[in-house]
């Protein structure tokens, strides 16, 4: 029965551009009918503007379709990169971008037989010497189909979530704070008023000003990251806004201003009244009046009042994310040997080398880490 089954499934690699947009419609289709949670980085509106914004000569797309004659099961982006030293390294779709890795299927769950037939076609990747596959949520179907013994632990990671499906209105989350936390978000808003008039704004990418709002957030963005000593592979890339703004579906700009000039902006995703928050900024100047925060109290009551049910800060763990957050969902990396030269690449550097370099880079101050931006600008996409 098992072999059966097996044999009426098929898996497609689509890896031109004009076939993937052709399946683009179906693609579409299959994830609004089968949305589930943190799916939003396989979605084709992420997935498509990303390779017509970032992909260059060192992409070339992947991506995986089961079927069960004409009809599709699931949905697989991947990618696969030229690196250094002529490797090829199959990636998710989006990569360094990309905050969850998954794929979309029915339901949300593959079966055993469908899990071993996406096994089978990742394993015969014949262009790609191994696969770095991270940001895997541990309970998603993409952790069943890498398997186990793929996991390197020393690059895993989480992200933090604020649950908000048990509150009805914002008035009920502000009385379940305890009474330190409602002082403070009191306390925020009173020395924001005092010092003008405060505005918070939703945008959305039809809105004109919607662009400008986008390039602004970035803008604010590299300047904390420059103050801080931190660097971010990903939101230094070209043509990062552009991208951002030409996601026309699910995005959304919160703005806080002041005086008529924003302080604090956060952009994210809606999908399946879950938000992601992609990149929040305040404007530095107004830092001792605690814009951002002041500024996300207003975002999740804003959340509240229109029925989602999740603030998801994403990957990457911080105090303030902690601080913020009550869920956590363990992100796993995988590697996959498929070729000798990927076998060397995998235990020399990715086992070994990247992550105790990461260690090392962590370890140095800020001051001291902001002058080495340059070099670590080559290919530190961890460092965030």
């Amino acid at each position: 029965m098992l072999r059966a089954l097996s044999e009426m499934l098929q898996v497609d690699c689509l890896r031109s551009m004009p076939e993937i947009k052709e399946f683009g419609p179906k693609w579409r289709q299959f994830e609004i009918e089968h949305a589930t949670r943190l799916d939003w980085f396989q979605t084709s509106e992420w997935c498509l503007n990303w390779l017509a914004h970032h992909a260059d000569r060192r992409i070339s797309p992947r991506i995986l379709v089961l079927r069960e004659g004409d009809r599709v099961m699931a949905v697989l982006p991947l990618m696969v990169r030229a690196d250094r030293f002529g490797l090829r390294v199959l990636r998710i779709l989006g990569d360094p971008h990309s905050q969850y890795a998954g794929l979309l299927c029915r339901n949300g769950t593959l079966s055993p037989v469908e899990t071993h037939a996406m096994r089978k076609a990742l394993h015969s990747m014949a262009d790609a010497d191994a696969a770095v596959i991270n940001l895997v949520p541990a309970d998603s179907p993409l952790a069943a189909i890498l398997s186990d013994n793929s996991v390197i632990p020393s690059l895993n990671n989480v992200s933090s979530v604020l649950d908000l499906s048990s509150f009805r209105s914002s008035a009920d989350y502000a009385a379940s704070l305890c009474r330190a936390r409602r002082k403070s978000r009191n306390r925020r808003r009173k020395r924001l008023a005092e010092a003008g008039a405060v505005e918070f704004r939703i945008s959305r990418p039809h809105d004109t000003d919607y662009a400008r709002k986008v390039e602004r957030s970035m803008a604010l963005k590299q300047a904390w990251l420059k103050r801080t000593g931190r660097v971010s592979a990903g939101l230094s890339m070209n043509n990062h806004p552009q991208f951002l703004t030409s996601l026309r579906d699910g995005g959304v700009l919160f703005e806080l201003s002041l005086l008529g000039q924003p302080v604090a902006l956060e952009l994210g995703f809606l999908r399946n009244r879950h938000f992601y928050s992609y990149l929040g900024s305040f404007d530095w100047r107004w830092r001792d009046l605690s814009p951002g925060k002041a500024h996300m109290d207003f975002i999740i009551d804003w959340l509240i009042d229109n029925g989602m049910v999740a603030y998801d800060f994403l990957a990457h763990p911080s105090s303030y994310k902690e601080s913020w957050s009550d869920t956590t969902v363990p992100l796993n990396s995988h590697v996959l040997e498929l070729t000798l030269r990927g076998s060397i690449y995998a235990r020399c550097w990715i086992n070994s080398t990247r992550p105790a370099l990461k260690r090392a880079l962590e370890a140095i101050p800020g001051d001291y880490r902001a002058g080495l931006q340059i070099v670590m600008k080559q290919d530190m996409t961890f460092v965030a």
